[in-house]
């Protein structure tokens, strides 16, 4: 396709879209139409239903009383009809209002006995009230009718035979009928109250119509208006009334009794009791098509409206938006073009740098593996791309790895891992140093591993350490050497005293053996003894046993002396092997002080707080001695800038204490303090205040790389100017985010 046709086959698809979208509109609209209609249509059978279980549960509840009745009139005696029933009559109609009449008429229908006084011994009015039951069993309903007996009020009745057998000891013919009669209107209480508990279950509520209608189709009730009676639905043709006087119960789509309009009509029938006759009515609850279909059609007149108003002008920015495609496409062309030149530096960048790159779709399958992964692992991209990273046989710390993977994925921040071991069969081990980093992606979670073998690094890390060492060391060495050099002055003037008085001893000792001698032979002692005397007095015999013990005293001290300083200078050399172990920190900076006494003796005195039972740190214990020597010169140093030309001495002081889940080291001067503006600064690496030649600017960096970075812990200065300084090492007593540390143990 050239150019120039791009993009010319969109008003087609467009068109055939709308079209395609219109027709499956259309569908749908029509789908949801008749479900809405069956819904409605099954919520209005249900009310009608509804209707016809009230309506029937009022039947039940008469014919019960009917029962009732019945089996009281024997009780109040046969004979006393006429004196008592009356009265019986009127405590039930008191009991239960919804009764308009409630009489007993005897064959000749004559009333016998009434609720009202008034009509007994007159005639029942209406015979049909007396004629169906004659010599029947059971109970029968009367259609409804006018009654003048109850005011002229439209009333239904309840009638059931009694005969003299009924009563205990007597037999008998027919002797008459029980009748009792509602008011219609309570027949409509019960439909409207009904409607209202259905209307509050139903979704669709607004415009509900309702009839009642006889077996024969006329209109008993009709939404409230009584005894309508001259409308007869079945001969207007409605089938709802045919089917629900039928028996049946449903809903149905018709035209309205008396308005031009469809409507959607539930029915449904009296239920039928096993025990009491059947009341031929039906129920009709009944909405207008309209009013269910009305406010989805008047959302899709709104909707054509605004579609229609809306797709024309469509049609104008379509024309408008393929110019601008066109022009975009070009665009879009030479950023395809930029993009694919991007990847291939991107393929040539990782190809070259020194580092390893994995990419790990979802956090597991491996989907970047770069030149220096095949070289770093032995493993290729084709061996390792699309495989489940920790199925790779990789030799090195799974565990470690895994867990940081673990943490990326949850936590969706950079993890770094500073050592991690690599063995190869045959090699010796590598040390990689891990960077694992979360990478959001359209398809979820990625993980890319930056790696790069550190091993020769650390190798030159020690030997800098080494180095480090060696010139705290050599720093020491003089006034190591000056510490050594005073008590071995002193043993050495102690030892020619002694010399020089054994001696005078000696000679004293001869003049005794003489005397001794003289006194054996027999020989005259005096001149002896004078001569032992003289030699006594010459040498100052008194004076030597004074001293001599003094001097002797003296030179174990110094031995003593130059013993402490020697094994101080080995401990603080060789602290142990370079593996991490749980070590005395309080012992390490006491051996540390020792051999550092020349640098800070002559400008400051040392004051040491160490808690006595701080717990063993899992440490490197030569690293730590270097970051304690470092702040003790910086600290001496910083006191004689202050103190040079006078006489007067700072003080160092160095305190330990247990912190939480670990072990605070806080060592402080009373030098000058370090400025504000350079407090940042100190931990740089290379960065000194001190004259050229004095000061490198690597102790403190190294200060903060062994806390830090190797023992996971926290290196923090507090100072003022002219008030002095204060260094806050915390080391956790088990280090949880030192790898190198985790490793060594």
């Amino acid at each position: 396709m050239t150019k120039s046709n791009r993009y010319r086959w969109i008003p087609f698809n467009m068109v055939a879209v709308t079209a395609v979208a219109g027709g499956i509109v259309l569908f749908g609209i029509s789908k949801f139409e008749s479900y809405l209609v069956d819904r409605t249509g099954r919520e209005l059978q249900w009310a009608a239903m509804e209707i016809a279980e009230k309506i029937d549960l009022l039947l039940v509840e008469r014919y019960g009383d009917m029962k009732l009745i019945q089996g009281i009139l024997p009780e109040a005696g046969y004979e006393a009809r006429e004196k008592h029933w009356g009265q019986h009559f009127k405590n039930i109609q008191e009991a239960y209002p919804i009764y308009a009449w409630i009489g007993f008429v005897d064959k000749a229908g004559r009333v016998v006995a009434s609720t009202d006084p008034a009509a007994v011994g007159k005639e029942a009015g209406n015979a049909s009230a007396v004629r169906p039951v004659d010599g029947k069993r059971g109970i029968t309903i009367q259609e409804i009718q006018h009654d003048d007996l109850v005011e002229g009020q439209w009333t239904l009745s309840f009638a059931t035979p009694v005969t003299l057998h009924a009563w205990p000891g007597r037999s008998g013919p027919f002797e008459g009928t029980l009748v009792t009669r509602i008011r219609f209107s309570e027949l409509d209480e019960v439909v409207t109250r009904s409607l209202r508990e259905v209307k509050k279950k139903m979704e669709s509520r607004e415009g509900l119509e309702y009839q009642v209608v006889n077996k024969q189709g006329q209109v008993l009730i009709e939404s409230r208006h009584l005894l309508e009676g001259t409308t007869n639905l079945i001969k207007l043709g409605v089938k709802s009334a045919e089917r629900a006087t039928a028996g049946e119960a449903g809903f149905i789509l018709e035209q309205h009794a008396r308005r031009p309009v469809e409507v959607l009509t539930g029915y449904a029938p009296i239920p039928e009791q096993k025990d009491f006759p059947k009341l031929e009515w039906g129920i009709l609850v009944q909405v207008d098509h309209q009013t269910v279909l009305g406010p989805i059609r008047s959302l899709i007149q709104t909707v054509t409206f605004w579609g229609m108003a809306i797709f024309f002008p469509l049609w104008v920015l379509l024309l408008w938006t393929m110019h601008r495609l066109r022009a975009e496409w070009h665009q879009t062309e030479a950023a395809q073009q930029a993009s694919q030149e991007l990847v291939n530096q991107k393929r040539t960048l990782l190809a070259t740098v020194e580092a390893f790159f994995i990419q790990l779709n979802d956090a597991t399958v491996v989907a970047e593996w770069t030149n220096q992964a095949e070289r770093t692992f032995g493993i290729t991209a084709d061996a390792a791309i699309g495989k489940p990273f920790g199925g790779l046989a990789i030799a090195w710390d799974w565990p470690i790895v895994s867990e940081a993977i673990a943490q990326v994925a949850q936590n969706r921040a950079v993890v770094r891992l500073n050592k991690v071991v690599l063995s190869k069969v045959g090699e010796r081990s590598r040390y990689l140093k891990l960077t694992l980093s979360p990478l959001k992606t359209s398809s979820g979670l990625d993980i890319v591993l930056m790696g790069e073998d550190i091993t020769e690094y650390l190798a030159l890390e020690h030997d800098l350490s080494q180095a480090q060492k060696l010139e705290s060391l050599g720093q020491l060495a003089a006034g190591v050497a000056h510490e050594i050099n005073t008590p071995t002055q002193f043993v050495g003037d102690n030892l020619r005293f002694l010399s020089d008085a054994f001696t005078d001893i000696g000679t004293v000792l001869d003049r005794h053996h003489t005397l001794l001698t003289s006194a054996k032979t027999g020989l005259p002692q005096q001149e002896a003894i004078e001569r032992c005397e003289d030699e006594a007095r010459r040498v100052d015999l008194e004076y030597l046993q004074e001293e001599v013990p003094k001097a002797i005293a003296q030179s174990f001290e110094g031995v003593e002396r130059i013993t402490k300083i020697v094994r101080a200078m080995k401990e603080f050399a060789h602290p142990g092997g370079e593996e991490a172990a749980y070590e005395d920190l309080n012992k390490a900076i006491q051996t540390t002080v020792e051999v550092s006494r020349n640098e800070w003796k002559y400008v400051a005195e040392m004051t040491m707080d160490l808690t006595p039972d701080l717990p063993p740190v899992f440490c490197q214990l030569g690293p730590i001695n270097q970051v304690v020597l470092n702040i003790i010169v910086n600290a001496a140093h910083a006191i004689g800038d202050v103190v040079k030309g006078t006489k007067q001495k700072g003080r160092i002081t160095i305190a330990t204490r247990p912190v939480g889940d670990g072990v605070e080291i806080r060592i402080s001067d009373t030098g000058g303090g370090i400025p504000e503006t350079i407090r940042e600064k100190i931990f740089d690496p290379f960065f000194t205040t001190k004259p050229v030649g004095k000061g490198t600017g690597q102790g403190l960096a190294i200060a903060r790389s062994v806390v830090v970075d190797k023992h996971g812990g926290r290196i923090n200065v507090e100072s003022q100017v002219d008030q002095g300084t204060t260094f806050i090492i915390h080391l956790p007593v088990k280090p949880k985010e030192a790898p190198s540390l985790r490793e060594a143990a």
